[in-house]
C-alpha cells in the first residue's frame, strides 16, 4: 500500500518542503515529486523540527551566503541545520495531474470545477450521465463531514466521492451519501501507484460505478396517461 495516500491528509496544503514529503513518503518520494507535485514560486521561510517536537525552526540567511534553519524553541533544543536553496523548495499536490490520472486510471472524463469547498474539487464526470466524480482532501473527521454534508445539500443526486483514506468516513457521513445514492471511494483501497508515476485501478470504474448511474425511465407509451 503506498504511503502517499495517507501523507496527503497529513500535510496541510497538501505542502511542504522535500524532508517533510520524503519523512512521510520514503522511497516514494521521487515517483510523487515527478508525477504529482508542482513547486511554488516561494521559498520556505522556515522548516519543521526534524525530531518532529512541533516547532519549526526559522531560516536564517547569514551576508557570507550561509543558510540555516535555527531552533526557536525556549529553552533552545537543537543545533542550527545548514541547508541549500534546494532545501527550501516547497512542494504541492497539482490537483490537476492528480485528477487527470485518476481518471485515466478509472476511465472517466476528465473535469476540472471547483465548488468553493475547501480543499474539494470536481475531477471528472462518469458515463454519458456526466455523473460528477468529486476529490476531496481534508485533515479532520469534522472537515470531512462537512465537505460531504454540503455536496449533498448541493448536488441532490448521485455522486462519486474520492477521499485519500477511508478513516474520516463516519455513521454520518455514510447516511449523507446513501440519501442522495452517492458512492465513496478510499484511494488506498482501490488505487495502486507503479514506480513509474502511473495510478493503477484495482478494479474498473464499469465494476466500481454502474450502480450509481440515474435509472432508466420506461418508455411511456401514446395511450398511457
Amino acid at each position: 500500500m503506498t504511503r502517499f495516500w495517507r501523507c496527503l491528509e497529513e500535510l496541510l496544503g497538501p505542502a511542504g518542503v522535500a524532508s517533510l514529503w520524503q519523512r512521510r513518503v520514503g522511497d516514494e518520494f521521487a515517483t510523487v515529486k515527478a508525477a504529482f507535485l508542482q513547486a511554488r514560486p516561494k521559498p520556505a521561510v522556515s522548516l519543521p523540527c526534524p525530531h518532529e517536537c512541533g516547532c519549526a525552526h526559522a531560516v536564517v540567511r547569514h551576508d557570507d551566503g550561509r543558510i540555516v534553519a535555527v531552533c526557536r524553541c525556549d529553552p533552545w533544543n537543537c543545533d542550527d541545520i545548514p541547508l541549500i536553496d534546494a532545501d527550501l523548495v516547497v512542494y504541492e499536490l497539482s490537483w490537476p495531474k492528480l485528477g487527470r490520472a485518476l481518471a485515466g486510471a478509472f476511465g472517466f472524463a476528465a473535469k476540472g470545477g471547483g465548488f468553493k469547498l475547501p480543499g474539494t474539487m470536481q475531477i471528472g464526470a462518469y458515463a454519458s450521465a456526466a455523473v460528477p466524480v468529486v476529490l476531496t482532501i481534508q485533515h479532520e473527521p469534522a472537515e470531512f463531514r462537512s465537505v460531504v454534508a454540503e455536496l449533498a445539500a448541493r448536488l441532490r443526486e448521485p455522486f462519486i466521492l474520492f477521499a485519500p483514506t477511508s478513516r474520516f468516513v463516519d455513521g454520518t457521513c455514510k447516511e449523507l451519501l446513501a440519501n442522495c445514492r452517492a458512492g465513496f471511494f478510499a484511494l488506498e483501497s482501490h488505487v495502486s501507484l507503479t514506480t513509474q508515476g502511473n495510478l493503477q485501478a484495482r478494479k474498473t470504474g464499469a465494476e466500481l460505478f454502474a450502480r450509481f448511474l440515474p435509472e432508466e425511465k420506461e418508455p411511456q407509451h401514446e395511450n398511457e396517461g
